[in-house]
């Protein structure tokens, strides 16, 4: 397990970005009529793309025809690829669960999201829910590595949900639950939801009329959401939310799919390379362990350390002899390489950031809440709650490497949309940014900005990998298992 990184305690740290205030609705028509949906989009958007007109027509400016008919082109495009017939072909209307993911993993570029029109299809008339992560119209989940060659996979499902309330009253989320399709069989995960749901002493899941909120999965403290499934999974799941005053709950079956990162390989290269370590260390990871980070968009995230078989100890030590850990050069992973790991291109960096000053103590006191990064509205923009970092965009994902060493950055990478190369070197780990010990941080959303997108899975290939306690140390010789 890698050391706690702090990403979730403080609004300076990457990550924490709220969703945009549902701004302005249309109803999306296209040359073929109705597509039956309201969409709502980030007032960013609005001015950006010249949608805003006058009085209460806000979608009359110059840019509005040209922006709805790419969403109408985008929805045809679904509804052919899912062999949808359009209701000009006097075909009834698509339900509306089939569209809204794809839908919706486009608006997201523009800070919106779109829920069925009073008159489309759904359960609850006026209650719309988009799952992520999703790939089209399946659910995906993390297919984890083995713990040994003689362990079973396993698969880990983590959920974001938001959920649009187009309805006349407030309603009120109380419970989650997930049932699976057999084989194999897998018992019903029941998540309650709390009146005064994250954070706490907040207002729950409460989503007045014409709003929109997010729920997603839980790892904090006691609390762990995730759902481990076997290997092979499910082939689908039926998610069931129940809210307040509603005698049924609102359900939605889907198919079940392990995702696939679109680069080379369907996943990613470790960011980094043995021959950069010490005689007789290894890197160190876990996953479902880390915090949950905005929205959920650190649940598939990786904390890394370097460790080493200490004999002074006779354990695994994250720490080089004779050290105390109380100075970040004491820590194994303190310096190493950090590569990329897949071709892309930078959409966003910061260097600059000095190493926080008190390493093992669960203090993350840095530089990084000093001027100028004490004034808000500069820590966010720079996202220096990630200390020294690339955000990298690998296809249709952006990856999110941070705490590195000041000074250390890949210079020719210091600028946007510089190109980059799997394997090119991107700095040296450090401590930088809201973490309370040297180690890197890694996470995954989709989309093309950083911080801009729901949260996606991280796979690899090329390792082997093992459960520590499954060796007999010193010797590290054991069942280590492939990826």
């Amino acid at each position: 397990m890698g050391p706690t990184s702090r990403f979730i305690a403080d609004p300076r740290t990457a990550g924490f970005g709220a969703l945009p205030t549902p701004g302005d609705q249309r109803t999306m028509v296209g040359s073929e009529g109705s597509l039956g949906l309201r969409i709502s989009l980030d007032p960013r958007t609005v001015a950006e793309h010249g949608l805003a007109g006058e009085g209460d027509d806000i979608f009359a400016g110059v840019g509005a025809d040209e922006f709805f008919e790419e969403l109408a082109v985008n929805f045809r495009a679904v509804s052919a690829g899912l062999g949808i017939a359009s209701e000009a072909a006097g075909a009834e209307r698509p339900g509306t669960l089939e569209y809204l993911p794809f839908l919706n993993t486009y608006l997201a570029r523009f800070g919106g999201h779109c829920w069925p029109h009073p008159s489309t299809e759904n359960p609850y008339e006026r209650v719309s829910v988009v799952i992520e992560p999703s790939d089209g119209a399946s659910v995906v989940y993390e297919p984890a590595a083995r713990k040994s060659t003689t362990n079973q996979p396993v698969n880990l499902l983590c959920l974001e949900l938001s959920i649009a309330n187009q309805e006349s009253t407030a309603v009120h989320l109380n419970k989650v639950t997930l049932s699976f399709s057999a084989p194999p069989s897998v018992p019903e995960a029941v998540i309650p939801v709390p009146t005064n749901w994250w954070p706490p002493g907040g207002s729950g899941v409460h989503i007045p009329p014409g709003e929109t909120a997010v729920w997603n999965f839980l790892r904090e403290g006691f609390e762990n959401d995730t759902v481990v499934l076997p290997s092979p999974a499910p082939g689908s799941l039926t998610l069931s939310l129940f809210f307040d005053g509603f005698s049924s709950p609102w359900t939605v079956t889907r198919t079940l799919a392990p995702h696939k990162n679109l680069v080379s390989d369907d996943s990613y290269l470790y960011p980094a390379r043995f021959d950069d370590l010490r005689p007789g260390e290894f890197w160190n990871t876990s996953s479902d362990t880390h915090g949950t980070g905005a929205q959920g968009s650190q649940l598939f995230a990786y904390d890394m350390n370097v460790v080493a078989y200490d004999t002074s100890k006779g354990q695994l030590n994250r720490l080089l002899p004779v050290t105390d850990g109380s100075k970040n050069e004491h820590y194994r992973v303190w310096g190493k390489k950090i590569r990329a790991m897949a071709d892309g291109t930078v959409a966003q960096f910061l260097d600059g950031v000095g190493a926080n000053y008190f390493p093992g103590t669960g203090n993350a006191a840095g530089p990084w809440q000093e001027p100028p990064w004490d004034n808000p509205a500069k820590a966010w923009a720079d996202k220096v709650g990630a200390g020294n970092h690339f955000y990298i965009r690998h296809g249709s994902e952006v990856v999110l490497y941070a705490h590195m060493q000041k000074g250390t950055l890949n210079p020719n990478l210091l600028k946007l949309n510089a190109p980059v190369k799997a394997g090119d070197y991107l700095g040296l780990a450090g401590n930088a940014g809201s973490a309370s010990e040297p180690h890197l941080h890694i996470h995954a959303i989709n989309g093309t900005e950083a911080e801009s997108g729901p949260l996606r899975p991280l796979l690899f290939h090329d390792i082997f990998t093992v459960d520590p306690s499954l060796l007999s140390l010193p010797n590290t010789a054991g069942p280590w298992a492939r990826v």
